[in-house]
């Protein structure tokens, strides 16, 4: 067990009891309050996965004269892949992604893992950090649609190797 410390509401009550420790009382406040502090002030250790981004996504695939692009999200798990072996595509549904898209239990990464593949997940546009747009104006909803989603992953799709990819 680690060394006890007292919380703030013993060491006030200690003090009413005790009179006369009021400094000892603020150096003790002073130094949790420091301690708790430079706790949440700590980077999070860096993510083996960390997230990526495609920033060349078409934001209207179906008018060919709009050029727009925005980045496009996702984060790739290479663990098990062995040359030529398959990549596992998790679709990114209505949320944020995150490390966990490709790590631990989930189907694409123990399909990788079996099949000497890869394991990516791509953020859904509109969704996480895959925002097309500063706002959710309603002018710009129209773009958040099945059917660019498709072609979303269809472009991003084509910005890999040519490898075979299986949708999970």
């Amino acid at each position: 067990m680690g060394l006890w410390r007292p919380s703030i509401h013993c060491l006030a009550a200690a003090s009413l009891l005790f009179g006369g420790t009021d400094a000892v009382l603020r150096q003790e406040l002073l130094a949790q309050r420091r301690s708790q502090q430079s706790e949440v002030l700590k980077a999070d250790p860096p993510t083996p996965y960390p997230e990526q981004f495609y920033s060349e996504q078409i934001l209207d695939h179906f008018n060919k004269s709009d050029g727009r692009r925005y980045a496009q999200r996702y984060f790739t798990n290479f663990d098990h892949y062995k040359p030529g072996g398959p990549i596992i595509l998790n679709i990114g549904g209505e949320g944020p992604l995150d490390e966990g898209s490709v790590s631990g239990h989930l189907s694409n990464v123990l399909f990788a893992k079996e099949l000497g593949g890869a394991a990516v997940a791509v953020e859904h546009r509109f969704y996480g950090k895959s925002q097309p747009f500063d706002s959710l104006a309603t002018e710009h909803l129209s773009y958040l649609a099945s059917r660019q989603a498709l072609a979303d992953l269809a472009g991003f799709q084509e910005q890999g190797s040519g490898q075979t990819v299986i949708l999970v």
